[in-house]
């Protein structure tokens, strides 16, 4: 039996997925907010700052799996609340990095991981009000990657 969620219900299921995929594309900022680094670190090298973003896709990457596996078990309430948390306290961690070291957890390791975990859990699975028309609840995910 397909439950089919209230309009109310599922206008605020698709602008909260629409908000989630907005603050988790401020990952890919990255090229902007390290040109400022560079500037205010000019010894750090273009190598060391660009390892910071490979360090976030492989947190991407990661956040993705880890997320796909713990969705049965938690809900995905758990999972965007994990990816908020790490998402905030990565980007304060790296706001005070002195240190490439402190840049990769926080913005790379830390934002990449709740990044992976908040996109794929919102892009991926089909909400429940949207049963009948499964391209709708993707779609914003998909214009944010163009």
């Amino acid at each position: 039996m397909i439950t089919i969620m209230k309009k109310k219900n599922r206008s605020v299921w698709l602008i909260t997925g629409v908000l989630i995929m907005l603050i988790a594309g401020t990952v890919y900022t990255w090229t902007i907010i390290a040109r400022s680094i560079a500037a205010t670190f000019p010894d750090w090298s273009a190598q060391t700052l660009s390892m910071t973003f490979t360090i976030t896709m492989m947190g991407y990457a990661a956040g993705g799996m880890v997320s796909g596996v713990l969705l049965k078990k938690t809900g995905p309430k758990v999972i965007l609340a994990a990816g908020a948390a790490l998402f905030s306290g990565g980007m304060m961690l790296s706001s005070f990095a002195q240190s490439p070291i402190l840049l990769y957890i926080g913005f790379g390791a830390m934002c990449g991981l709740a990044t992976g975990c908040a996109i794929i859990r919102q892009s991926v699975p089909c909400p429940p009000g949207f049963r009948i028309c499964r391209a709708l609840p993707p779609a914003p995910s998909l214009r944010d990657s163009e």
